[in-house]
């Protein structure tokens, strides 16, 4: 995770799009989403992953940067549900979409349970934040 988070930062100083193209950083990427599969709840790997996609979908050409905005949005919204500040301003707004529409899918799913057995200690791994989504139009000026 350090090898990934220091890559983002020095394209953050630098402004060297490499860091985040080449294919030590596609590597070191791959290596630390496994890490993400294995535990959806780690916030850190999810921020540090989502700076990443977050910078190479401003380096790539736009035709092609779309994959990676997906996954900015998607590791990101975790961690603007769990009410991290430190994110990209220009992603605000479609991280809020995101988090009521993630949201919506967990009420959904909440309803559809059957009846009775939801466990009394749900072990949700995205529970929204909803003092984030109710001061998101301050997050957003």
């Amino acid at each position: 995770m350090a090898a990934v988070g220091a890559r983002v930062q020095r394209v953050s100083v630098t402004s060297d799009d490499f860091e985040v193209l080449s294919p030590a950083a596609c590597a070191e990427a791959r290596h630390l989403f496994r890490y993400a599969d294995a535990d959806p709840a780690d916030l850190e790997v999810a921020y540090v992953l989502g700076r990443l996609h977050y910078r190479r979908a401003l380096a790539l050409p736009r035709a092609v940067a779309e994959q990676d905005r997906e996954a900015t949005i998607r590791l990101l919204t975790k961690c603007f549900i769990a009410g991290r500040e430190d994110l990209p301003q220009p992603l605000l707004a479609a991280l809020a979409e995101a988090a009521v529409h993630a949201a919506q899918d967990l009420t959904n799913a909440i309803v559809m349970w059957p009846r009775g057995a939801l466990p009394s200690k749900p072990s949700l791994t995205i529970i929204p934040n909803v003092a984030s989504i109710r001061t998101l139009p301050e997050r957003l000026s």
